[in-house]
């Protein structure tokens, strides 16, 4: 009858471990998603629709909002 209250402590164990990565996942997609956002308002439309923008700050902001902060 103990395995209940042993996985419960397992349990509650494993998601303490974790809670470092999550906050770590979530202040850096802050950060990331605040420099897109502040990106999207203070450079000019032409300099972010241009191709060099694209491939390099938009594709790496957008990847590490995704993978990193999901």
């Amino acid at each position: 009858m103990s395995s209940g209250p042993q996985r419960r402590s397992a349990a509650r164990v494993r998601y303490l471990a974790s809670l470092p990565e999550r906050g770590l996942r979530a202040l850096s997609a802050t950060v990331f998603g605040t420099a897109h956002e502040a990106a999207q308002l203070a450079l000019p439309r032409f300099v972010r629709r241009s191709r060099f923008y694209e491939v390099t700050a938009k594709n790496a902001l957008r990847i590490a909002v995704e993978l990193v902060g999901g």
